[in-house]
């Protein structure tokens, strides 16, 4: 029995040796982490969203919208008095927790590495800053299947690309659907992609979310 035991620690042992540090990183992830994304103008989706979802789904939320670098954001007061969930501004290295909403803040960009947030300040371009997919493509490379994007609405593309970064990593994407998005453009560029598992509307996204992390395939 104890020769056994001791057989095992030592297999253990060397597997853990010969494992990269990006390997061992990604072996701590208990959760996955699901980003919301949606452009400016979409606080009614985002604070029905968080309204009706669990306050103990598991999860880690990371909430990215596109917003004005020079304008001071009220979303982080008005969501945490929405929502049983935690709310607060993601800072630089923060780590994402479980039944836990991270808020970019206006004038960042951020990505994510070993379940670390990492923010710079946005640079000044012309167009639009892609602010989802920045934190998209990394999220993907990071969770592997337990990355999951949510698109609710907005008038741009911005997060779309990211999408078949997910996928090919095994990721869960959904949009909402044309009907239930007040600026549909966002949601539908995600759907012509063809890069989506799901086309739900609000009340069906919260169902899926709260269903989600007890799913086998995000849980081995």
């Amino acid at each position: 029995m104890n020769s056994r035991r001791s057989s095992n620690k030592s297999e253990a042992d060397d597997s853990t040796a010969k494992a990269s540090p990006q390997q061992l990183g990604k072996q701590k992830y208990l959760f996955p982490i699901v980003r919301i994304g949606a452009s400016a103008g979409e606080l009614e989706a985002f604070t029905q969203l968080l309204n009706h979802l669990p306050a103990d789904t598991g999860i880690g939320f990371v909430l990215i919208q596109h917003m004005d670098p020079q304008q001071k954001s009220m979303l982080i007061e008005i969501l945490s008095q929405t929502t049983q969930i935690a709310v607060t501004e993601a800072e630089e290295g923060m780590s994402v927790q479980p039944n836990h909403v991270d808020v970019i803040r206006p004038n960042a960009t951020m990505t994510i590495s070993e379940g670390v947030l990492k923010l710079r300040t946005r640079e000044k371009i012309y167009g639009l800053s892609m602010t989802v997919d920045g934190f998209l493509f990394s999220l993907a490379e990071d969770l592997g299947n337990k990355a999951i994007g949510v698109m609710l609405s907005g008038g741009d593309g911005d997060g779309t690309r990211a999408l078949e970064s997910i996928k090919k990593l095994g990721g869960i994407t959904f949009p909402k659907c044309e009907e239930s998005a007040k600026v549909s453009s966002m949601p539908n560029n995600a759907v012509a992609s063809g890069y989506v598992d799901f086309i739900l509307t609000l009340g069906k996204v919260t169902e899926k979310l709260a269903n989600i992390s007890f799913h086998t395939y995000i849980n081995h």
